[in-house]
């Protein structure tokens, strides 16, 4: 794990943009390189080499309530892909 390489201190990975308003702006007062990760839009690779140590998974169970049915299922996919490049790198 460690000659992968960082640039990022955080990933928030997110489907309701007005609920992180208050995170991401904490997180640039204290100079948090972080890089939010939207649910609704993103899209994502298997081979790609996690950007960051931490990924903050903040969807919601309720997403699909509120029409963003894919958000929770992309979430975990996304989170079993970082664990499996997390595995193959150490």
């Amino acid at each position: 794990m460690s000659d992968m390489a960082r640039n990022l201190d955080l990933v928030v990975l997110f489907e309701h943009p007005e609920w992180q308003k208050p995170l991401f702006a904490a997180l640039e007062r204290r100079g948090i390189a972080f890089e939010p990760f939207d649910l609704k839009r993103a899209a994502f690779s298997n081979v790609d080499i996690p950007a960051a140590d931490v990924y903050f998974n903040q969807a919601s169970p309720s997403a699909s309530v509120r029409g963003n049915t894919r958000a929770v299922p992309l979430a975990l996919a996304y989170m079993r892909t970082l664990a499996s490049a997390l595995a193959r790198a150490c």
